[in-house]
């Protein structure tokens, strides 16, 4: 008798099944770990965790689990809330490696866990900052930034200690390690209009922090990859902090680059939106100018020089934008009323029309038709009309800011 030849069904269930039966094991011995154990096992659970369609979460990812059918989270939800619970009592004898874990094993799967939880984490890591290598020190700023900051809890002082703490080691800062920490302040608008609270010797501390943070970031900026690059250029547009020589810096190198691959092609999607849309919240204008002529005049046109480059690749892949991508690109381009740029714009029109804006926030419509507007892009009517039916059909009206 030959035999049986597997289903590609049950090839597929096989691996769940294993799975399964492991979450099960190490549920039943939980109660067994030591911390270091359970902040291997929180970094582990975070690391499976899946979308719908199999695709890994990708950093800054804070979408919620994927529920499953019948409204059950994923089990490895379940078994990170335990993961909690065995911690909690224990925090302060974690390893600061081991918290720096276990805040990044939180933030990276969205798990919501209770704030007095969450406080626990950070009073716990912040006696003990000067433990922690640069990329742990980094990498707690991010999850706490990602977590959401809380001004009434632990996470508002842990955030101001590791600014104090990495304004002391800022030499040991690479790429990465300085494009997440400015990534992490500028989530939780650590910047001077945020700082009200601050006491006066703390403001102090951070100012020094952000000048070397720019310092430092100018002084390795060849090194960035284009993710860094991107996250860094976003984040101090975001910060509002004035940082004119590492902005032009990034602008020299963008703009650069060669044009027909190499590191431009590298930039994702996302990335090529976070330029066009830092580029513009700093203003500028410099349109009519030449590409030479902008950089050697970096604080007013190096944003229109940028979004010279940008419009180039997002044409090119104007079928990969989602629709914060074409809302924020069409905003960036109106804000610095660059009109010369019509057939990114009739793709962005087409590409939006192409979906019936499904998936359009009300954020994202209002970007879309703000920017046709201000353009003065009459003959896009058809999309106006697409956002007017989407707005009323969706019954978004009511969900929209006073800004919006």
């Amino acid at each position: 008798m030959s035999a049986m030849t597997p289903s590609p069904s049950s090839s597929l269930e096989r691996p769940n099944l294993l799975f399964a039966g492991l979450l099960q094991q190490v549920s039943r011995d939980l109660v067994f770990c030591d911390r270091e154990k359970l902040a291997t096992i929180a970094w582990a659970l975070t690391i499976t965790l899946t979308w719908k369609d199999g695709r890994k979460r990708n950093a800054g990812d804070t979408t919620p689990f994927v529920v499953q059918e019948g409204g059950a989270p994923p089990p490895q939800a379940a078994l990170l809330a335990d993961v909690a619970l065995a911690a909690r009592e224990a925090l302060p004898e974690f390893a600061p490696r081991d918290l720096a874990s276990l805040a990044w094993a939180f933030a990276k799967s969205a798990a919501r866990e209770e704030a007095a939880f969450l406080d626990g984490i950070a009073r716990a890591a912040r006696r003990r900052l000067r433990e922690l290598q640069a990329s742990e020190l980094t990498n707690t700023a991010w999850a706490f930034a990602t977590l959401g900051f809380r001004r009434d809890g632990g996470g508002a002082e842990l955030l101001r200690a590791v600014a104090a703490e990495a304004l002391r080691r800022l030499d040991a800062f690479g790429p990465q390690d300085l494009a997440l920490a400015t990534w992490a302040f500028a989530t939780v608008q650590l910047s001077e209009e945020g700082r009200a609270d601050c006491a006066e010797e703390e403001e102090v501390e951070l100012e020094a922090f952000f000048a070397g943070l720019a310092g430092r970031t100018l002084s390795r900026l060849t090194e960035f990859n284009p993710q860094d690059l991107s996250n860094a250029a976003w984040a101090w547009a975001k910060l509002a902090t004035p940082q004119e020589e590492l902005l032009a810096g990034i602008a020299t190198r963008v703009v650069r680059a060669p044009p027909d691959g190499g590191f431009i092609a590298e930039f994702t999607q996302q990335g090529l939106t976070n330029l066009a849309w830092a580029f513009a919240t700093l203003g500028g204008g410099g349109g009519g100018l030449n590409k030479q002529q902008q950089l050697r005049r970096p604080h007013t046109a190096a944003p229109a020089a940028v979004l010279e480059v940008v419009a180039a690749w997002v044409l090119r892949r104007i079928g990969d934008c989602n629709p914060q991508d074409l809302a924020n690109t069409a905003w960036a381009f109106a804000k610095l009323e660059l009109r010369q740029h019509e057939d990114l714009l009739a793709a962005i029109a087409a590409q939006a029309l192409r979906t019936d804006l499904d998936g359009f926030t009300p954020q994202n419509l209002a970007s879309m038709a703000w920017a046709f507007a201000a353009l003065e892009l009459r003959q896009h009517h058809e999309l106006m009309e697409g956002i007017a039916r989407r707005t009323l059909r969706a019954g978004l009206l009511g969900e929209f800011n006073p800004q919006d």
